[in-house]
C-alpha cells in the first residue's frame, strides 16, 4: 500500500486511540466493545460509534464487526509509528510526562505527517551527532570509500544531512545548514564516489531592530581533508560535491553508517552574519 493511500486514511488522535483499544479488545478475544472503549477515554458511546463508523467509511474496519481490514491493519501500524516517534521527539526536548500526550495530539491533528517525520528525523540527527565517537556506537570505519562499496551498491542515493556549528555551541545548526537544499545525493561508484550538496538561496535578520530581511547564497566552500589540508570545492552550476573518500564514517549497532566531515564556509548574505566559518556536516545513511 502506498504512503499516499495510508496518509489519506489519516485518523485523528481520538480515532488513533480508538482503533488502539479495539484492536486490543480483538487480540483478547473479544468482540466490540463501544461502552467499554468510551469509558477508557472519559466520553459517551455514541462518540465512539461515530468514530467507528467513519473508519468503516475510510476502508479501515468492516462494516460487520468492525473487524480490521488489511488497508486498516496498515494504517494503524504507520500512525502508532508516527506517535512513538513524536512521543519520543516531546521526551528529547524537554516535555513533561504528563503533557506529551497533549502535545502529541496537537501534532497529528493539526500538521501534516511529512512535515511531522522532518521533526522527527532532524532530532534523530541530532542525537546520532551528540554521540558520535562513543565507542558503545560501533567501530570507525578506517577506509570510507572501500566500505561505501560494500556497504551500499553503485548507484544514486539520496541522504540526510545536517550541519551544526563548531566549538561552544555545536549541538545547535549552523546558518550554513539553511544553505543547500535537503537531501543530498550520494553518488557511489567505481571511481569516484562524491555527495552532492545543491545550493539554495539564504535568508538572514540584520540591522540593530533585526527586521531587515537580507538574501544571499554560500559563496566559497573548502573540506578539511584526512591529512588535515583544506581542498577548495568549487561551486558550478549551483552544485557542490564533495569527495566521499574524505569523510569520517562510523557504522552503528542498527546497521545504518553516519558520518562527517568539516567545511569552511563563507556567504554573500554579509560578512556579519557569516564571515569565513567552520561547521561539521552530518550525514546518515
Amino acid at each position: 500500500m502506498f504512503i499516499s493511500e495510508i496518509e489519506e486514511c489519516r485518523p485523528t488522535m481520538f480515532q488513533l486511540q480508538c482503533l488502539k483499544r479495539l484492536r486490543k479488545q480483538q487480540q483478547d478475544g473479544a468482540g466490540c466493545n463501544e461502552a467499554e472503549i468510551a469509558r477508557s477515554l472519559s466520553v459517551n458511546r455514541s462518540t465512539v460509534s461515530r468514530c467507528l463508523k467513519r473508519s468503516v467509511e475510510l476502508g479501515i474496519l468492516t462494516e460487520n464487526g468492525y473487524e480490521f481490514t488489511k488497508k486498516g491493519n496498515e494504517v494503524l501500524e504507520y500512525y502508532l509509528d508516527v506517535e512513538k516517534e513524536l512521543i519520543y521527539y516531546f521526551e528529547r526536548i524537554g516535555v513533561e510526562k504528563e503533557a506529551r500526550y497533549q502535545a502529541v495530539a496537537g501534532m497529528l491533528d493539526a500538521v501534516d505527517i511529512k512535515t511531522i517525520q522532518t521533526i522527527c528525523q532532524r532530532e534523530k540527527m541530532h542525537l546520532q551527532y551528540e554521540n558520535i565517537g562513543q565507542k558503545n556506537l560501533g567501530q570507525m570505519l578506517d577506509d570510507p570509500q572501500e566500505n561505501a562499496g560494500v556497504v551500499l551498491p553503485y548507484g544514486t542515493y539520496e541522504v540526510d544531512f545536517s550541519i551544526y556549528r563548531q566549538g561552544r555551541e555545536c549541538k545547535k545548526l549552523s546558518m550554513a545548514d539553511r544553505g543547500f537544499e535537503k537531501p543530498a545525493k550520494l553518488y557511489v561508484c567505481q571511481k569516484e564516489s562524491c555527495l552532492e550538496l545543491c545550493i539554495r538561496e539564504v535568508t538572514a535578520y540584520s540591522g540593530n531592530n533585526h527586521r531587515m530581511l537580507l538574501h544571499g547564497h554560500l559563496q566559497t566552500i573548502k573540506c578539511k581533508c584526512r591529512d588535515d589540508g583544506l581542498k577548495k570545492l568549487p561551486i558550478e552550476n549551483g552544485i557542490v560535491r564533495i569527495p566521499f573518500d574524505e569523510i569520517c564514517l562510523e557504522s552503528l549497532p542498527n546497521g545504518k553508517i553516519t558520518g562527517q566531515i568539516q567545511l569552511t564556509m563563507t556567504c554573500s548574505v554579509g560578512v556579519l552574519h557569516m564571515p569565513e566559518s567552520i561547521a561539521t556536516l552530518v550525514l546518515r545513511m
